[in-house]
């Protein structure tokens, strides 16, 4: 029988055990793929290696589509750029959907751009096509059901879309491109639970998937006092506020997914707070309670007084910072070991000035620490981190370091994640964006890893990181991703447990020479489902393994 096997390694440094999510149907993995042989566990040894990375297909979990999204404007025009990469879905969110008026296409960023009314910031205000009215510094569009189908690389390509719902009591009137009166003034409108589910029958219409209650509200006091105010936002309003706009939702579709807080920063999720004037009254300052346990427990209790869950997935926002405490920018290898944030209880992240007013959160171990609220609290909550960069996107450490997050996600159970680039995405600039490749398009023809992940494990997690993936039953295909974090390269040897007879790898890569994934020479020869590789300094690379 014909078939073939995927190993994907990414010279990092990481590399982790089990993943977690639900359990598979048949716990030794035998009904989930052709690839399955229960041959034991592998320990051949070559010589030489410096540090071995297993993958076993004795047990297999589902890895979401959803993790490989990216936040969608369209003036990086995915569609066109990266035509051959399977992204997981995009989102329309950010600053400027807090005062959006969907029914206008007026908005309002806030600070972002000067509190001044437009549409011209809007990703639904122009499309990808120059010949389009709608297209960048063209005209406004007045055609809002267009303009959102032309301005959406999702709907483009049929992706599924996670759509920002404003719970702000105003929103734009206008998109007269003014500094505005505060409101409340003729500048803006009212908002109200109505509209949202007005809101949402529209964008059921038009092919979105699921809906996010508003952007960052921990930052709302300094982001958006035109609709906001200046007060800081307490737990009970955010909880008062996201439930009863969560309510209209499920109304207007009771099957849609809603996303919720979307709070930005380890700030955020524990006080709501920037910890510049953190009052006393803080119920983290006043007993450590912090805002997703919070807001997890209160969300709960709504629910089930409303007969219906409010919120299905909990929604964060998390970046790296990009410079340490004495303002010295990150280097490529320490970019490349951030991702370490998300889970490993060994690591703890570059100190800035942000960890002086952080007590408890090192390691981070994010998401591990938000699955134990989620269970404790609001039980069956899915995870999501709809905003999160590494660092250095535009060299090889924000490439390495965007191949070990999505990894991570996908071991961890991460139900949907959308990376933010913070710098432009054109082809050949844009690590971070060429990372996908590593999982969505690893041969530049739209080759894809499977939708289980395996138990994958490094011996050196500061040295390299490992993930397997395989396709379901019917499709004998399998995966696997590992990472090379260091600055120098690194010889592993390559094992591969309870999987049937492999004899060759083709490998592709991802190194400081391109940001996008490329042919890395002929394949390899394996011998007892082994074989040694030297990966590159501060590389990613993608194996397809085979049996003939």
């Amino acid at each position: 029988m014909r078939w073939a096997i995927c190993v994907l390694l990414v010279a990092c440094g990481g590399g982790h055990g089990t993943a977690s999510g639900d359990a598979p149907a048949d716990p030794d993995g035998s009904e989930q793929t052709g690839a399955y042989c229960p041959t034991g566990t592998n320990t051949t040894s070559t010589g030489g290696a410096q540090i071995t990375l297993d993958v076993d297909l004795a047990q297999l979990t589902p890895v979401s589509d959803y993790i490989y999204g990216i936040n969608n404007y369209p003036e990086a025009n995915y569609s066109l750029n990266y035509p051959n990469t399977q992204f997981g879905m995009m989102r329309w969110g950010g600053d400027s959907y807090s005062a959006w008026n969907w029914a206008t296409n007026a908005t309002n960023g806030g600070r972002d751009n000067g509190f001044t009314n437009t549409d011209q910031f809007m990703p639904f205000a122009y499309g990808s096509d120059p010949a389009d009215p709608a297209y960048h510094d063209n005209p406004h569009d007045p055609n809002v059901g267009g303009a959102v189908v032309d301005g959406s690389d999702a709907l483009h390509a049929g992706l599924p879309g996670l759509v920002t719902v404003s719970v702000q009591d105003y929103v734009a009137a206008n998109a007269n491109d003014q500094t505005v009166a505060y409101a409340p003034s003729a500048d803006f409108t009212s908002n109200s639970p109505s509209q949202a589910g007005a809101q949402v029958t529209f964008f059921q219409a038009v092919g979105a998937a699921f809906y996010e209650l508003d952007n960052e509200p921990n930052y709302w006091s300094g982001t958006h006092p035109e609709v906001f105010g200046t007060n800081d936002l307490s737990f009970d309003e955010l909880v008062a506020r996201d439930t009863t706009y969560a309510a209209a939702i499920k109304v207007a579709a009771p099957s849609a997914l809603v996303f919720g807080p979307v709070v930005a920063g380890v700030d955020g999720m524990t006080s709501l707070d920037d910890y510049g004037d953190l009052a006393a009254t803080n119920p983290y300052a006043a007993t450590g309670v912090d805002a997703i346990s919070y807001y997890l427990a209160h969300v709960a209790t709504a629910s089930r007084q409303a007969g219906t869950r409010l919120v299905d997935v909990l929604d964060l926002h998390y970046y790296n910072d990009t410079k340490d405490k004495a303002g010295t920018p990150k280097t490529d290898e320490e970019c490349a070991q951030g991702p370490r944030d998300f889970w490993d209880p060994s690591y703890s992240t570059v100190d800035t000035s942000y960890d002086d007013y952080i007590t408890g959160w090192k390691p981070r171990r994010l998401i591990p620490r938000m699955t134990d609220e989620i269970a404790a609290s609001y039980a069956g909550t899915r995870l999501a981190f709809t905003e999160y960069n590494n660092g250095c996107e535009q060299s090889i450490g924000g490439g390495v370091a965007e191949a070990d997050t999505l990894g991570v996600f996908g071991q961890y159970g991460v139900f949907a994640a959308t990376a933010w680039p913070l710098q432009p995405v054109t082809p050949g600039t844009s690590w971070l964006v060429g990372a996908f490749g590593a999982y969505r398009n690893y041969d530049g023809n739209g080759a894809t890893v499977g939708s289980l992940a395996t138990t994958s494990v490094s011996s050196d997690i500061a040295t390299a990181s490992v993930y397997g993936f395989a396709a379901p039953n019917g499709v004998p295909t399998v995966q696997i991703v590992a990472i090379n974090r260091t600055a120098a390269p690194v010889t592993a040897e390559i094992r591969l447990s309870n999987a049937c007879a492999l004899t060759s790898a083709q490998p592709y890569q991802l190194t400081s020479g391109s940001a996008a994934m490329v042919s890395a020479g002929g394949p390899i020869a394996i011998t007892d489902n082994a074989f040694a590789y030297t990966l590159p300094a501060l590389s990613v690379t993608t194996f397809a393994l085979r049996s003939y």
